[in-house]
């Protein structure tokens, strides 16, 4: 991949939904390279997020795609609230027909670049993990999220149908901050993701 012409440096942004930034009107290496540019700097940021993801696909990622892109600064991103996994989860050693690691797939290993269109353009990283999101689950959260002060805990606890007891223990701490932060507030959109409140003993599930 040709650098754009001109440009100073090169640097690549790894990571998950929060390097992604599907939410923001900015990306993270997109609102980075605004600042420098602000500054009088210059760089290109290339953004290699993908929902998601965790490290294991952040390896294959760095190894297959970014450093082919040859970058002057790499940057790996690791969300500490659920890319840690315990240490007897390990993983297979069999290659996928398909995965969102090319360095692990059969079909990643003859045609990468091809299993990553499929993997990305069609957002098959939940698919793959065999935890696709409810259809409209977004929208669902959000009138929880604003329903009646009465029924919000309520709703949240059943629409995740597990864990009840710690989940209404984490929805309580801080003294109402969540039900407060949710406010809305002209201008701005508030987002509670379903994989945010999926919680398994002793750990949260990765996204």
């Amino acid at each position: 991949m040709a650098r754009l012409a001109g440009t100073a440096s090169r640097v690549v942004f790894v990571g998950d939904s929060f390097v992604e930034s599907t939410f923001t009107p900015l990306s993270l290496p997109a609102a980075v390279e605004r600042r420098i540019a602000a500054a009088g700097g210059d760089i290109e940021a290339i953004n290699l997020g993908v929902s998601g993801t965790n490290p294991r696909s952040y390896y294959y990622r760095i190894r297959d795609v970014a450093l082919k892109l040859s970058p002057d600064a790499l940057l790996l991103f690791i969300y500490a609230g659920n890319d840690f996994v315990p240490a007897d989860e390990s993983y297979s050693i069999w290659p996928s027909l398909i995965d969102e690691s090319p360095g692990s797939a059969l079909l990643g290993t003859v045609m990468p670049r091809t299993d990553w269109l499929l993997v990305n353009r069609f957002r098959l990283s939940e698919f793959l993990r065999g935890k696709p999101a409810p259809p409209d689950e977004d929208e669902m959260l959000d009138d929880d999220l604003h329903a009646p002060p009465a029924e919000r805990t309520g709703r949240l606890v059943a629409h995740v149908r597990k864990s009840e007891e710690k989940i209404r223990e984490v929805l309580s701490r801080g003294d109402d901050r969540l039900w407060r932060q949710a406010e809305r507030h002209p201008g701005e959109q508030d987002y509670l993701m379903g994989w945010m409140l999926d919680i398994r003993q002793g750990h949260t599930l990765r996204a």
